[in-house]
């Protein structure tokens, strides 16, 4: 017989939520917007609004009447050295040095690889989970008094960061309250190198060692896909049957434009969405457009490419130079980063999307369920077997290329740009499996299988 909850609340545990603009907020905000529908009253521990660095305000609507409690943030002893020494010299940058360090690597510059063993290391311990470790201090107080005072009896942390997985596991033991963690992204897997690759193989160890612990102290996993949850499973055999589950991301259908028509315009869109710090540069994909262009004998003034999102200076130097050598300057524009609202409505007034996702074997990129939402065709550039892939493959939702396969991407813009042509719709799809709304319920079942 099934068990029927009577206590249906729930702490949620998440560094980014609203109104931090960053792209991780968004899970749980939508899960907490949905979750009251299901039965359920949801409760929020987070940090305070002044530590995000980008903010949307309007996303707080979701909220209804959900308590949020808010904390303060420390930064690790060696943040704190490094803001001392900054202030110091005068010359204290948004982020701090540390952070851009770590961003540049992961952009695919070998900062790290040139440090000195011992700088290495001393950045290695500062990312030991990661850099918000020291969040545990401030949080743990509050949230003990806030699952005490509601009687709450359920607890999901999403990460990364990982480190509000230590804080997490910590409050179900002194609250004995059960623990379901949601990995938006991996933590520590084997068939993945590039997780901490500037670490020491003793701290991956050591992390390892953490996981497993936490891990055998909650009573489920919750992973964004199959490809994910397959992995994910492979590297940790002695999980139990139907531990692991999987709650994909997805798009809320009412944050899209009421009207989803395209703008007017006799050009052709083609839509870039960017996510600099996980893929490499779009220099094939400019390459392979330039010939698609000269092949056809196209005229330029058809077309227009805009490259949406973050674009810091490493990743907008080299697209500057493609785009002068292929001479696109008069197609190509660089939009920079929108408001999410914004972007949701330049992706419905394009005629086709591209999904960088290379280099990536277990995580979709967000923008991906955005994309599905739109209805537009997708053109993603990821390698065979991953999860993207699947994803788009899956939903019959347009063509995936391999990163370095020009001439694949050419014939893909070519097989795209002819459908528009002649009016075709050939991957029209029905992306309602990946509603935000539908994809809560899906936890809300999960939630209910747990004995509290």
């Amino acid at each position: 017989m099934r068990n029927i909850l009577i206590n249906k609340k729930i702490l949620f545990i998440a560094y980014h939520f609203p109104p931090d603009a960053a792209v991780g907020a968004l899970r749980i905000q939508k899960f907490v917007k949905y979750l009251p529908d299901c039965g359920w009253t949801p409760f929020v521990l987070t940090v305070h609004e002044k530590y995000y660095p980008i903010k949307e305000t309007n996303r707080i609507n979701d909220l209804r009447s959900t308590i949020v409690e808010r904390t303060a943030f420390w930064r690790t002893p060696f943040q704190f050295l490094l803001d001392l020494r900054d202030k110091f010299r005068f010359r204290k940058t948004a982020g701090g040095p540390l952070t851009m360090c770590i961003t540049k690597s992961l952009d695919g510059t070998n900062a790290i690889q040139k440090m000195s063993p011992v700088k290495r290391l001393l950045v290695s311990l500062n990312w030991f989970p990661d850099d918000k470790l020291y969040w545990f201090v401030p949080a743990v107080c509050k949230g003990y008094r806030l699952i005490k005072k509601n009687d709450i009896k359920l607890l999901l942390v999403s990460a990364p960061p990982h480190s509000s997985i230590i804080l997490a596991y910590c409050l179900s033991v002194l609250t004995d309250t059960k623990l379901i963690i949601d990995f938006r992204d991996p933590w520590v897997l084997n068939s993945d190198s590039s997780i901490c690759w500037f670490m020491p193989n003793f701290l991956k160890v050591i992390s390892k060692k953490i996981h497993d612990s936490i891990v055998k102290r909650s009573v489920k996993i919750i992973t964004t896909n199959n490809t994910f949850k397959e992995i994910y499973i492979k590297d940790n055999p002695y999980l139990p049957d139907n531990f692991v589950h999987v709650v994909q991301n997805g798009f809320d259908s009412s944050d899209f434009p009421l009207c989803k028509a395209r703008r007017q315009t006799n050009k052709y869109i083609i839509s870039y969405f960017v996510s600099y710090y996980r893929t490499k540069m779009p220099s094939e994909f400019l390459a392979a457009f330039s010939l698609f262009l000269v092949n056809n004998g196209l005229n330029k003034n058809d077309f227009l490419v805009q490259f949406v999102g973050v674009c810091c200076e490493d990743w907008l130097s080299p697209v500057e130079k493609v785009v002068k050598d292929s001479q696109l300057e008069n197609i190509v524009d660089v939009v920079g980063r929108v408001s999410y609202k914004e972007s949701l409505s330049l992706m419905c007034k394009s005629d086709l999307l591209v999904l960088p996702a290379q280099n990536s074997q277990c995580q979709i990129p967000a923008k991906a369920y955005e994309y599905l939402g739109t209805g537009r065709p997708i053109l993603a550039i990821a390698e065979i077997l991953t999860a993207t892939r699947v994803l788009i493959e899956t939903a019959h939702a347009g063509i995936c290329v391999d990163p370095s396969d020009c001439d694949g991407i050419r014939e893909a813009l070519k097989c795209f740009y002819d459908d528009y042509l002649n009016g075709l719709c050939r991957y029209a799809y029905d992306p309602s499996v990946y509603e935000r709304r539908y994809q809560t319920t899906v936890l809300s079942t999960i939630l209910e299988q747990i004995n509290v």
